[in-house]
């Protein structure tokens, strides 16, 4: 419930229930808030999606929920109810109702989205899924694969803002299924994980009236609708699989604005369903930390936020809600140094640059030419680990595996560039920048002409 930090929290079950649970987490003393099983579909991806309260909760006394239902078809709903004190009465207002296809995969539907979030401007906003009609998305004339976005101040269920770029409910469109989106509490942007189907997770920051490239892209590379008009990238995007086939399923989280994680300030929380892993990605240097080296179980359904900004995970496979705290983990990467030196992948920088223990130097049969820059290559990858070779015929780095590129032109040293390969699978590239005659600083995300 918004406001003091001892308000009461509130937990959401895919059969149906809410549950009212005090904020000293005392099990026994949860109530239900909310139950909702007689009419919620919960068959594949259905169920209870998501819940809001007024952003001015309680002078405007009103909770929002999203959730399936399945009335001569399925259909995602908006639905308000009466909350006085957190207590909740049966007055239920349908607002909005979008019809959904049966799951191909069996009884329910599928990439329903359905997270309702409250913006700064006081819209409420809520992310659809492209559900399963690919082809469908892309376009502005439905709401298949937006995150739309309504006036819920105005009118007998709601208005469309008069700011809305298509004369519809749609803020943005272009996603597959954005099943998680969140507002930075303190800038106020808004974030989606976007999930992926043959290659890539994607991170947006979304804005107004963007298209976001699916089903023509996917990330950066072709999707099944062909690669064809506009496409605004990630921020941030990760491979499900060495051969590009399906297999993980981001879960989309929060920036970080709590306190007791400070080296997570501004990085965006986010987890994958399938496999179980945690990340904090961070937008300022691109760089993504993984959280939870041990204990990953799958089932991220999703994470929450509370009135001081810290973060739960909410894992539907085990039923634990976890509050992130990362005092545990003192041995996770903030990041990457800000200097050269501080890598300690060198013995000595300088007019020679010298690796350190364990990081090995190599050169290549064929070079090519690069300005007249001369060339040093270094490599160091994790004990008892080997490159690979894939079905392509392309070497893979190791998990852990450092490449190292340094450039050196009319005597002075230019950049030293580094190929990192994540535990993730995932690759990171960064460029260190000569500033001194023994030390170079680290190059910012957008980079430098």
């Amino acid at each position: 419930m918004p406001g003091a930090a001892n308000n009461p929290y509130y937990v959401m079950e895919k059969g149906g229930r809410i549950l009212r649970v005090p904020a000293n987490f005392s099990a026994n003393s949860a109530s239900v808030f909310l139950d909702l099983s007689d009419v919620v579909e919960t068959g594949g991806e259905g169920g209870v999606f998501s819940m809001a309260f007024h952003p001015d909760y309680p002078e405007q006394p009103y909770v929002y929920v999203s959730y399936l239902v399945e009335e001569e078809g399925y259909i995602t709903r908006i639905s308000r109810f009466t909350s006085v004190d957190g207590l909740v009465t049966t007055d239920e207002k349908t607002l909005f109702n979008l019809p959904q296809s049966p799951s191909p995969f069996g009884r329910g539907s599928i990439h329903n989205g359905g997270t309702l979030a409250f913006g700064p401007d006081g819209y409420l906003y809520m992310s659809v899924g492209d559900d399963k009609r690919t082809m469908a998305a892309g376009k502005t004339d439905n709401l298949y694969g937006t995150i739309i976005r309504l006036d819920i101040n105005s009118g007998e269920t709601y208005t469309i803002p008069t700011d809305n770029p298509y004369d519809n409910e749609i803020f943005a469109y272009g996603f597959r299924n954005p099943w998680r989106i969140s507002f930075d509490r303190l800038t106020g942007d808004l974030w989606a994980g976007d999930v992926g189907e043959e290659c890539f997770e994607e991170i947006n920051r979304v804005e107004i009236g963007r298209n976001y490239g699916w089903p023509n892209w996917e990330a950066d590379v072709c999707g099944p609708g062909g690669c064809s008009g506009e496409n605004t990238l990630p921020v941030y995007q990760y491979h499900t699989r060495p051969q590009c086939s399906s297999g993980n399923s981001i879960t989309g989280g929060y920036i970080y604005r709590g306190s007791l994680n400070p080296t997570l300030t501004g990085k965006y929380i986010y987890g994958d369903y399938q496999t179980g892993l945690v990340w904090a990605f961070d937008p300022a240097k691109g760089f993504n930390e993984d959280l939870f080296v041990d204990s990953r179980s799958a089932g991220i359904a999703s994470f929450g936020e509370d009135n001081q900004g810290e973060i739960f995970h909410i894992d539907i496979v085990t039923g634990v809600i976890s509050r992130i705290e990362t005092r545990s983990n003192t041995g996770g990467v903030a990041g990457p140094p800000e200097k050269l030196s501080d890598t300690g992948c060198f013995a000595a920088l300088g007019n020679t640059v010298s690796p350190a223990a364990g990081v090995l130097a190599y050169d290549v049969a064929q070079p090519f030419w690069s300005d007249d820059a001369e060339k040093q290559r270094f490599l160091a990858i994790p004990s008892g680990s080997a490159f690979s070779v894939n079905d392509q015929g392309d070497w893979e780095l190791p998990v852990g595996g450092v490449l190292i590129k340094h450039f050196r032109r009319a005597g002075e040293n230019i950049e030293t560039r580094f190929v990192v390969r994540y535990t993730n699978g995932s690759y990171g590239t960064y460029t260190y920048e000569w500033t001194e005659v023994d030390d170079a600083v680290l190059v910012g995300v957008d980079g430098k002409i």
